[in-house]
């Protein structure tokens, strides 16, 4: 009995990680994820450069992701793709490709 209950919770945890809705742009056809932060006790200069060490320290090589580094216009704009396979329903194996793009405005 027990067996069965941890089954039936673990297919419902399952379930949950299915169940995401993404917004898809109409320019592109490709999932949007965008996202507002305000920062009121940061200047825009120290979020770039906070925005550029996060480049340095998440990918081997930032000088490969990051395809535009304007400072002027303080914005970055880098393009990466993840591995990802699975054996949950069945195997699967796909190629993620992203692009980032952080644009830092002073208000």
């Amino acid at each position: 009995m027990k067996t069965i209950i941890l089954f039936f919770c673990l297919g419902l945890l399952t379930l949950k990680g299915f169940s995401q809705e993404f917004i898809i742009s109409p320019e592109t056809n490709k999932i949007l994820i965008k996202e507002v932060i305000a920062f009121d006790s940061i200047k825009a200069d120290d979020l770039y450069l906070i925005s550029k060490e996060w480049f340095v320290k998440t990918y081997v090589s930032s000088k490969d992701v990051i395809q535009l580094d304007d400072k002027e216009s303080q914005k970055i704009i880098g393009k990466g793709d993840k591995h990802i396979h699975s054996t949950v329903y069945g195997y699967w194996d796909i190629i993620m490709a992203y692009t980032i793009s952080i644009s830092i405005k002073d208000y």
